[in-house]
């Protein structure tokens, strides 16, 4: 009986121990189900344009990139946030640029912003007139050049000739073909205001910006004569018509006069009452009181007989007139007007 006793309290003691191993076996499966609850997180790593996603029971940044076999340089910043079942990481790379100005270049390092950050950060103040080969608001990428061209400007004067011009026109105060300088030909000067653009020390362009004319030139005045001597007038040989003798026969132009409307005046400078058939001359070359006889030279119309009695003022004007018919109206003088002439002088 005793045996059986023993048995039973062996029996139940193994059970016992086998209950407290499946007890605790249970009990740390829940705690290891805990902890992988509470510290396993999905975690989204963003690199640029790439992103990846891995699971971690790590908040060490570090450990995580290497495990997603990700590399992060010196300069490169990453930054991570945490919740409870996941967390992202931002990896910002470092970008090179360089940057030239003043003839030196150099290369800065940048995570992030602009081609004015990069300035700002490599010292270099802009001035108002500078020039930059990418706009200074654009974003920064790896390997971009930056290049700064210094712009100045100066205002600079030159001074010109400015040439005298010429002019001229025609006098009877000198013989024909005859010309004179009346007034000298002075240049003038004119001042030309530029305004030059220089591009990193160097001329690039020049604007005429102003010019004025400082002093005046003067023009030269030429004086081109075209007074001719008065031909003498031709005459012939003494001669008879079938009417008259002469002694003496002159060519030349007649015109007319008179004094309808008070033209002439009522006497004539011999003395002599102004009427028809007493004509002027040239009393140099047909004295007053000289008898006369006067037809063109076509025939077509004849004066008849005269008398010298009076000057022409023919005689100052070198247009070859050697008498002035005198009529009673102005409609006899326009009618007439000038003609070739025959004049003879009569015995």
């Amino acid at each position: 009986m005793k045996s059986i006793l023993k048995t039973l309290q062996r029996v139940k003691a193994f059970f016992a121990n086998r209950v407290v191993a499946v007890s605790a076996l249970v009990a740390a499966v829940a705690v290891m189900m805990g902890y992988v609850t509470l510290n396993l997180r999905t975690v989204t790593i963003s690199d640029g344009n790439e992103n990846h996603s891995i699971v971690s029971f790590s908040t060490d940044s570090g450990l995580i990139l290497k495990a997603a076999g990700l590399t992060v340089e010196e300069n490169d910043v990453v930054t991570a946030e945490w919740e409870f079942s996941k967390g992202e990481i931002n990896v910002i790379r470092a970008v090179d640029v360089t940057v030239s100005v003043d003839g030196v270049t150099r290369t800065i390092t940048l995570t992030e912003g602009t081609v004015a950050d990069a300035l700002k950060k490599a010292g270099v103040t802009l001035g108002k007139d500078d020039v930059l080969n990418v706009a200074a608001d654009t974003k920064v990428t790896d390997g971009m050049s930056i290049a700064v061209d210094r712009v100045t400007y100066k205002e600079r004067k030159e001074t010109e000739v400015v040439p005298f011009g010429s002019t001229s026109y025609e006098t009877e105060d000198y013989y024909e073909g005859e010309t004179v300088v009346e007034t000298e030909g002075v240049n003038g000067e004119k001042t030309k205001t530029y305004r030059d653009r220089y591009v990193n020390g160097a001329l690039a362009d020049s604007t005429l910006v102003e010019e004025t004319v400082t002093v005046a030139p003067v023009d030269e005045v030429i004086a081109i004569g075209t007074y001719v001597e008065p031909a003498a007038p031709v005459f012939g040989a003494a001669g008879s018509t079938a009417d008259f003798t002469y002694s003496k026969v002159y060519y030349g132009n007649a015109t007319a006069y008179t004094n309808d409307q008070g033209l002439a005046g009522e006497w004539t400078a011999s003395g002599l009452p102004a009427q028809v058939g007493v004509v002027a001359v040239d009393p140099d070359v047909i004295p007053y009181g000289t008898r006369l006889y006067i037809t063109t030279e076509d025939g077509s119309y004849v004066y008849g007989y005269c008398v010298a009695g009076d000057t022409g003022s023919f005689i100052y004007d070198g247009t070859g007139t050697i008498v002035d018919l005198f009529f009673n109206t102005v409609g006899e003088c326009y009618e007439f007007g000038r003609r070739p002439v025959i004049v003879y002088v009569l015995d």
